[in-house]
């Protein structure tokens, strides 16, 4: 295989009918702080999303998608940090990281 060739597209990628559901809930603050940098904060109350993603298609093939945020504050503003990713996909994988930095895992999601 040449070193120069890419496991995904170039982008712009596209999702086109992309399942996806988000369950946003209150964390318990003592679990949460022990998946945070020591960087970040934790507001109070402590929120979370669990989100799912099913990609029927897309420029990366199909594909199945797991992730875990927590709401946190760096330097006073509120963002969210990825606690957890996982995908079915070594082409979601390998995108997810190298483009945007998401420390995505492979595991087995089924929906």
């Amino acid at each position: 295989m040449p070193g120069n060739t890419p496991l995904f597209a170039k982008l712009p990628q596209y999702f086109p009918d992309a399942e996806v559901l988000q369950v946003f809930f209150e964390a318990d603050p003592d679990g949460a702080s022990e998946v945070i940098p020591e960087d970040l904060e934790l507001p109070v109350p402590t929120e979370a999303i669990i989100t799912f993603f099913k990609f029927p298609f897309s420029t990366l093939g199909p594909y199945n998608e797991f992730a875990v945020d927590i709401k946190v504050l760096l330097d006073g503003q509120e963002k969210y940090y990825t606690a957890y990713n996982y995908v079915n996909s070594d082409v979601g994988l390998a995108a997810g990281r190298e483009i945007w930095g998401v420390p995505k895992k492979i595991c087995g999601p089924r929906y």
